[in-house]
């Protein structure tokens, strides 16, 4: 399985800060606000590792990768939360009924993070930049795996990190290996940094801090992987877990950690929600609440 590296507070350009991204489709238009943000009040280079899972890792994947001497380029990123992915060219749900899939990965990620879009993939390789990792369900193994996002491999990533159960084909080859979106096994990995030693650590969030996962239905859990039994089974029993013991680490952080945590307050936004307006007000309470926070502490 593959981990997050270890925190090494022996090297002097390690500073023990991270970023955690959470997922949530179409609610990550909030973290795409906030990521908006920060990148004026507070650059991705304060930190040393930056972990994302499934929506959240689209949007920082420019955070990550849009140098600081130019600011207006980042607004890129909600140009294409409040203009692309409005209306029905990313998510159509009439598709399911001509047996298409619900989610346009290729519009997604072919067409606006590859071309009209471009994500500067060569800045991953460069000094500076801090290490991007995205949360990916093996779906062999049955297992989250952490994997970092490099000019090579950050567009099939991203396709991996999307691939949801049911409203795309669900998988995405990488390395030799079937992987799927991250949330389906570790939502919110706040275990996995603090297993890898960090203990400062920024959350933003896509839902209220005090919002829980209720269980995935059986049905749901099967039709999701048929033909995996293993997954079917983790999504059923692990997933709300794993979510919900995440949300008590946040909430009751032990001695020694600190937690800086964005969050909306309250969501009009559900997964495939794909109104004009309600994105539009998601994106700017992102930025708002974003620029509010960071702007203190600069």
């Amino acid at each position: 399985m593959l981990q997050l590296p270890n925190f090494e507070p022996s090297r002097k350009k390690q500073k023990g800060k991270a970023l955690l991204i959470e997922g949530g489709g179409m609610k990550g238009a909030f973290a795409g606000g906030v990521l908006t943000a920060m990148y004026s009040e507070y650059p991705a280079a304060n930190f040393d590792v930056i972990l994302a899972v499934s929506a959240g890792a689209c949007s920082a994947a420019y955070y990550v990768t849009e140098p600081s001497a130019e600011y207006l380029p980042i607004y890129r990123l909600t140009h294409i939360w409040r203009v692309e992915l409005a209306g029905k060219r990313l998510i159509n749900p009439w598709k399911i009924l001509t047996g298409g899939k619900v989610l346009n990965q290729t519009f997604l990620i072919d067409y606006l993070f590859k071309k009209k879009y471009p994500i500067k993939k060569e800045r991953f390789n460069m000094p500076g930049t801090p290490a991007f990792f995205i949360t990916v369900s093996n779906l062999t193994t049955g297992e989250p795996e952490y994997i970092k996002a490099t000019q090579d491999n950050i567009f099939e990533l991203l396709k991996a990190a999307t691939s949801l159960p049911i409203v795309t084909k669900g998988r995405q080859k990488l390395d030799f290996q079937k992987y799927g979106d991250g949330a389906i096994l570790d939502p919110l990995p706040i275990e996995e940094l603090l297993r890898a030693g960090y203990t400062d650590i920024t959350v933003v969030l896509n839902n209220p801090l005090q919002y829980y996962y209720a269980p995935y239905g059986k049905l749901v859990s099967f039709l999701s992987y048929p033909t995996r039994p293993l997954l079917a089974r983790k999504m059923y029993f692990d997933c709300h877990r794993r979510y919900n013991k995440s949300k008590d680490i946040l909430l009751h952080p032990e001695k020694g950690q600190n937690f800086r945590i964005i969050a909306p307050l309250s969501s009009e936004m559900s997964l495939l929600e794909s109104n004009t307006d309600k994105l539009n007000k998601t994106i700017n309470e992102g930025i708002a609440t974003g620029t509010e926070i960071f702007r203190k502490i600069k």
